[in-house]
């Protein structure tokens, strides 16, 4: 418990003491995809042992972001443009004196020129909040409450910003939006055996599948800097068409060593598609007010994302695995397996060093600053082991009859990697997105139409961005995370289902540093959510 000064909690307690200097509406999007698709195959079956399966599927798969802010008219009729000047940062500290847009007395470019502002300072107690600016208690001994705006009143975004700055208008940001499409033509055979090997029972498969991918890639190039915050304008657009073929070949074999226990054996190589936006996505600066020349302030560039790069290739990889499997019961066993996979290629998130962005008037200042790209990674393996325990408690005679639709379900995987690169502390770093530790525990219950689950999900530390900042070795990590969850569901009948979902119910943060522990970065914070609803079968 503590006590702060009087002097602070009545200014906290008045709510003349708050005021809303800004507000903007920025990184907003509309997004379209759409997957049209056509599959077949045919099986044909020798004799009970041996079977063939064929099968072709071509998909056309698109995706259209529009990413826009926000942007309102200010002092229409006062202002070089009839119809005002076009500001996104509606903020008292920002002038409108840019020569493309300008508003205020005196002469244009000579020492009697003074600006108005791109906006005005409201009191919180202003009629204009309509009442929303309402009182909260914060949590903890000795904390007064303090006065919040409702967020409810931002569930329509453009009405509240109407609300102070009429006429806002959407204004694209080119350097985040783009058009992917993806033609996918794939075909496959596979041979599917079962026998005896040395008297061992024996079942597998092997096949091929050869995948052709074409890409249509259109990116916005983005142009001159605008004004007040307003995205860089878009200078055309540049589009990249790519074609790859890959032959994927894979094997399963299972062996029935003993009564209830399974070797399993696996072979495969794999191609894995990337987020498209890591394809499509352009160059994106970022900006921040510098006020350190009196009177002159600008939008100096601070740094930016390069979201996307025509060139990436996807994630190529060998996987070998295996497995023992012991049922237990009719619905229980026990796994341990190993792993390794070879990634031939691999996305990275990284950074590099820029000199040549203008800032927001358009000006070069020769500024360093760093851009986030995804990058190519070298490749490497991965490998580790595994081990799985489901328990229903159905098969286990002991239990009382109360407690048979009950179970557990557990699993860890323990996988070290290494990049080949060494972070600032001289830790070896891991591969980006690769936890060594990995747990899953769950509980369950299951009637004939009640189903219920609770789960807990454990990842160590895992590596997230490489040379933060562009400097070398300053790896960003994201700490371990703890999260739970769970979900209920009843069958009504064979055809309805209701649910309920429930994630991270205890509210977990993720947290971000930068090589060393103490160093903090950021959080990210990720609200318990819940989601209820209805399933029909037709």
């Amino acid at each position: 418990m503590f006590t702060l000064p009087s002097q602070l909690t009545n200014a906290l307690g008045n709510i003349d003491s708050y005021t809303m200097k800004t507000t903007s509406s920025e990184g907003n999007y509309r997004r379209k995809g759409d997957l049209k698709l056509i599959r077949g195959d045919v099986s044909y079956e020798a004799n009970d042992n041996v079977s063939l399966a064929l099968g072709g599927r071509y998909s056309e798969r698109t995706v259209d972001d529009f990413e826009f802010d926000r942007a309102a008219p200010l002092y229409a009729g006062q202002a070089s443009q009839a119809g005002g000047c076009l500001v996104k940062w509606k903020a008292f500290d920002v002038p409108l004196n840019d020569a493309s847009c300008r508003a205020g007395t005196g002469t244009f470019g000579t020492a009697s020129f003074a600006p108005y502002t791109a906006g005005q300072v409201r009191k919180a107690s202003d009629p204009i909040f309509n009442g929303q600016v309402k009182q909260y208690n914060l949590p903890g001994a000795g904390l007064p409450p303090i006065y919040v705006l409702d967020p409810k009143v931002m569930d329509n975004a453009l009405a509240f910003q109407n609300s102070f700055y009429p006429g806002n208008v959407e204004v694209q940001n080119p350097g985040a939006s783009f058009n992917v499409g993806v033609k996918q033509i794939s075909g496959y055979a596979q041979l599917n055996v079962k026998g005896d090997v040395f008297g061992i029972p024996v079942s597998g498969n092997a096949g091929l599948k050869v995948i052709n991918t074409k890409l249509d890639i259109t990116q916005f190039v983005t142009g001159s800097p605008q004004p007040y915050g307003l995205a860089n304008l878009s200078n055309g657009t540049v589009e990249t068409k790519r074609s790859f073929t890959d032959f994927l070949p894979a094997f399963n074999l299972a062996f029935n060593l003993v009564e209830n226990v399974k070797l399993r054996l696996a072979y495969s190589k794999t191609m894995t598609l990337l987020d498209l936006n890591q394809w499509g996505g352009g160059l994106n600066p970022t900006y921040a007010i510098d006020t350190s020349n009196p009177g002159s302030p600008v939008f100096r560039v601070t740094g930016g994302s390069s979201n996307g790069n025509p060139q990436l290739d996807p994630w190529r990889a060998t996987n070998v695995e295996g497995s023992l499997e012991y049922y237990i019961g009719a619905s229980s066993l026990i796994s341990v397996g190993a792993f390794y996979i070879d990634v031939a290629s691999f996305i990275q998130s990284g950074n590099i060093v820029r000199t040549d962005l203008p800032d927001n008037d358009g000006v070069v200042r020769n500024r360093t600053v760093s851009i986030s790209t995804p990058v190519q990674g070298d490749g490497g393996t991965l490998k580790g082991v595994e081990a799985g325990w489901k328990q229903s408690f159905s098969d286990l005679g002991f239990m009382p009859s109360i407690l048979t639709n009950f179970g557990i379900d557990a699993n860890i995987t323990y996988s070290p990697s290494d990049s080949g690169a060494v972070d600032l502390k001289g830790d070896a770093i891991p591969f980006q997105d690769n936890s060594k530790i990995q747990t899953n525990l769950a509980g369950f219950y299951q009637d004939n139409h009640f189903q219920a689950r609770v789960a807990w999900n454990y990842r160590s530390k895992r590596a997230v961005q490489q040379n933060f900042g562009g400097i070398q070795g300053l790896e960003l990590y994201q700490q371990p995370t703890n999260y739970v969850d769970a979900s209920i569901s009843y069958d009504f009948t064979p055809n309805l289902t209701l649910y309920a979902q429930g994630s991270n119910l205890t509210g977990e943060y993720e947290k971000y540093y930068l090589t060393f522990p103490d160093e903090k970065a950021y959080n990210n914070i990720y609200e318990r959510r819940f989601m209820a609803g209805a399933r029909f079968k037709f």
